[in-house]
């Protein structure tokens, strides 16, 4: 089974084997890859083999950035949080000494 690259999740570590435009991977490459990724095609039924290695690291280059960006807004707002709190606790502790 084959997963296609939208839902793809690329790992940190890999190696990316392409087929060749005319024939494909031969069956025993295949069987010995832990994925296989499809490519959408519209118009054609398969992609040169450079501009098929180009989509793929433009994917996983596009899908770290947006992963990286998820992460340092979830310690962001986490920062935030703990500051909110800390300053609700000061303001507590005020309120308490009047």
């Amino acid at each position: 089974d084959d997963t296609p690259l939208e839902e793809f999740v690329h790992p940190r570590n890999a190696i990316y084997v392409l087929g060749s435009e005319d024939h494909g991977m031969p069956k025993s490459v295949v069987r010995d890859c832990q994925e296989v990724v499809s490519l959408e095609s519209v118009n054609y039924g398969s992609y040169n083999v450079a501009v098929a290695g180009s989509i793929v690291m433009y994917d996983r280059m596009m899908k770290l950035k947006r992963a990286e960006a998820e992460r340092n807004e979830k310690k962001r707002q986490g920062k935030a949080k703990k500051n909110d709190i800390n300053h609700n606790s000061s303001i507590k502790g005020e309120e308490d000494l009047k």
